[in-house]
């Protein structure tokens, strides 16, 4: 299977610049990718705006973030199947296969459990 990756820079002074061509390409880059990416995996890191401001610079992140973690729950409906079985090492259980749908990253933040209880409310509406 053929992969590629890529990385970025921002250049100083262009974060609006970039953000704004972001915004505007993001629905669509979601579009093309349908049905090529089976498994997603996304980071929801807070729901909190002025948090998302404090410690990224992105006061509209968990806006962003919460409606493409949702398209990708709608377009990727959990797959999850029985696995072909491993002889090589002992399974106490039958061992799964997650062919679609969305892994969702979240990390705990030092003194902002609240923060953590918000998006796992919100992950519990949205994805439960």
């Amino acid at each position: 299977m053929e992969r590629f990756a890529w990385k970025g820079r921002i250049k100083p002074g262009m974060q609006e610049e970039y953000k704004r061509r972001h915004d505007e390409i993001w629905p669509e880059m979601l579009e093309l990718l349908k049905g090529l990416v089976t498994v997603w995996l996304p980071d929801l890191k807070t729901l909190d705006s002025a948090l998302a401001k404090s410690l990224f610079a992105a006061p509209d992140y968990p806006e962003v973030a919460t409606r493409a973690i949702s398209w990708m729950i709608q377009n990727n409906p959990l797959d999850i199947r029985e696995a072909a079985p491993n002889h090589t090492r002992a399974q106490t259980a039958p061992a799964e296969k997650m062919y679609q749908g969305v892994i969702i990253r979240h990390l705990v933040l030092p003194e902002k459990f609240a923060q953590t209880a918000d998006v796992l409310a919100w992950l519990k509406e949205n994805a439960g």
